[in-house]
């Protein structure tokens, strides 16, 4: 079974999920301007929680986010 997390950033809001086996699950939504290291890393592990990633998707219109989910996707 693939699972993907997927990563839509925006100016005002944040949404994840996982991809599996092409349905979306574990979907979560927050405001962006609340993204920071620590949150980045909380919400991919709420997002995952038991399953592993074989892989990460990440789609921004804000580089200023960027450099931290890039990070995080890779730890």
């Amino acid at each position: 079974m693939s699972t993907v997390v997927v990563v839509d950033v925006g100016n005002t809001s944040t949404s994840l999920a996982l991809a599996r086996n092409g349905r979306i699950t574990n979907f979560l939504h927050y405001p962006s301007s609340r993204t920071s290291r620590r949150q980045v890393s909380s919400v991919i592990r709420r997002t995952i929680g038991t399953h592993t990633a074989d892989g990460a998707v990440l789609c921004s219109v804000a580089p200023k986010y960027n450099s931290l989910w890039l990070a995080g996707l890779r730890a």
